[in-house]
């Protein structure tokens, strides 16, 4: 049996300047940022806690999923 994990410091990407209810650009300009200071793994762990596991509205969530789809386009290997 797996056991859960979660994301210690999903709030964490908010010094980079991410905030779920900013325009795209500046929360992909901060995801960028997280991905230099954190890198890719760390990151997306992070974006993806925020996408599933956490108890945010449906529309961050969306908002969320629609942003680890970009970094796995921009910055995915």
């Amino acid at each position: 049996m797996r056991k859960w994990d979660p994301v210690k410091h999903p709030g964490s990407l908010e010094k980079y300047g991410y905030d779920l209810k900013a325009p795209a650009r500046v929360r992909r300009q901060a995801l960028g940022k997280a991905v230099r200071a954190y890198g890719y793994k760390k990151t997306v762990e992070k974006v993806a806690f925020l996408a599933g596991a956490a108890r945010i509205p449906k529309y961050l969530k969306a908002r969320a999923r629609a942003d680890l789809n970009w970094l796995k386009k921009n910055y995915g290997r």
